[in-house]
């Protein structure tokens, strides 16, 4: 016998709320597993190959290793050049390797820098099985000062630094309590992790993700054991001055929004510049825009090598 009309409706708006309840519970579910997603994520990065070598662009390189401050061996290229005037420190971002900096070696090799990259914690092929994202490669950064000013023929060389995201950030807290660093240039650097964080939360959970941001912070600080609510330059970049700091952004960075530049430079008592690109993300740079943040780093670059050598760090 079939069903009646008003059962067959029965039926349906019971088969409606089964499928809505168990919808919402695997939203539920989701929501709680958030903040571990995203602290993994952060903590455990996907080691990225090191796709190019220096030697594939023509460039001299010596294949390197060194201790982190805290003792991690770390993998990186130094880049020689016939009297430098200056070295310059490279960076990378999160999640990645010395890779991301290896177009701008290869143009400032080309007027008379020599310079150093290196693979953070946990990335490339540097040891380390976990990222803080910031807070504990402070460690990696003054490694790597301590590695090029311990070589002869850099060790009467101002030191330069440039971070790209992640790499900016640590390269502004490092130089703020080391005055071997003459100068810092940035692209897409966060002012404070938390804000960072919080931010791409919200793109990927909208009203939620602060919240998710909050929790996932706490553990991946539990993970690292460090505070990472004090994992960004914001609180120190002001002790840079009077060395010149450049904050190269991407107007269309949907990760690190252009106000975290705006607040950096606010923060750094006048010694900092701010150059958006109006047609940029966070790690990609539009061919509209490659002249105007090429010319402005070499520019900066320049400038911070000239001040360094007049005045070499006490």
């Amino acid at each position: 016998m079939k069903p009646s009309g008003h059962g067959g409706r029965l039926w349906s708006w019971t088969g409606v709320g089964r499928v809505l309840a168990a919808t919402s519970a695997l939203a539920l579910a989701g929501l709680a597993a958030s903040p571990l997603l995203l602290a993994s994520v952060g903590a455990h990065p996907l080691r990225v190959p090191l796709h190019t070598l220096p030697s594939d662009l023509g460039l001299p390189f010596e294949t390197v290793t060194f201790e982190s401050r805290d003792g991690l061996r770390l993998g990186g290229w130094l880049v020689p050049c016939g009297r430098p005037k200056a070295v310059l420190l490279l960076c990378h971002g999160h999640p990645a390797n010395r890779c991301e900096t290896l177009w701008l070696a290869d143009l400032m090799h080309r007027r008379g820098f020599a310079c150093f990259m290196f693979d953070f914690r946990a990335m490339g092929v540097s040891e380390g099985a976990m990222s803080s994202v910031g807070a504990l490669e402070t460690a990696d950064v003054l490694g790597a000062i301590d590695f090029v000013t311990g070589r002869p023929e850099l060790r009467a060389l101002p030191v330069v630094a440039y971070g790209m995201s992640m790499g900016g950030a640590v390269c502004l807290r490092v130089a703020a309590g080391d005055t071997r660093i003459r100068g810092v240039a940035t692209h897409g650097s966060y002012a404070t992790l938390a804000e960072a964080v919080e931010c791409r939360a919200r793109s990927w959970l909208g009203p939620a993700g602060p919240l998710v941001a909050r929790v996932a912070m706490q553990m991946g600080g539990r993970w690292a054991s460090a505070d990472l609510r004090h994992a960004g330059p914001l609180g120190t970049v002001g002790r840079l001055a009077p060395r010149p700091v450049l904050l190269v952004h991407g107007a269309l960075d949907p990760s690190v929004p252009p106000s975290e530049a705006r607040r950096l430079q606010a923060a750094a008592r006048g010694t900092c510049d701010v150059v958006l690109l109006p047609h940029s993300t966070h790690a990609w740079v539009a061919p509209t825009d490659r002249a105007k943040a090429v010319g402005s780093l070499i520019t900066f670059f320049e400038r911070a090598a000239a001040v360094g050598s007049r005045h070499p760090a006490q």
